[in-house]
């Protein structure tokens, strides 16, 4: 059975804000601090670990945690509308790109 979640205590919130960017790029600043600290006391409630000190290391872990992976999957959202409007993917593909591979020169990567 799932716990209630509870508060995530600051200095846990701040390392794992710091293990998230560190492991996926995302970044929880102003606003967004509550959302990650909402979404991870739901993780940790769902996570069987009985603290949040043992929660951080298991998070912590590497070369990867099976916890983490969670934690990311619940941060992100699922869906993009971006791949589903050809139109967009179109000005992609026929000027964007070219124009930047053009940029850059035969010679370089």
């Amino acid at each position: 059975m799932t716990r209630a979640p509870e508060a995530v205590p600051a200095d846990t919130l701040a390392a794992i804000a710091g293990l998230v960017e560190a492991h996926s790029g995302l970044r929880f600043i102003g606003g967004r601090r509550s959302e990650l600290a909402s979404k991870t006391a739901r993780a940790f409630a769902e996570s069987g670990c009985r603290s949040w000190d043992a929660y951080l290391h298991d998070l912590s872990r590497q070369p990867a945690s099976p916890l983490r992976d969670r934690l990311l999957e619940a941060l992100t959202v699922g869906e993009s509308y971006f791949f589903r409007d050809a139109t967009q993917l179109e000005l992609l593909a026929t000027e964007i790109l070219p124009s930047r591979l053009a940029s850059h020169g035969a010679d370089k990567p």
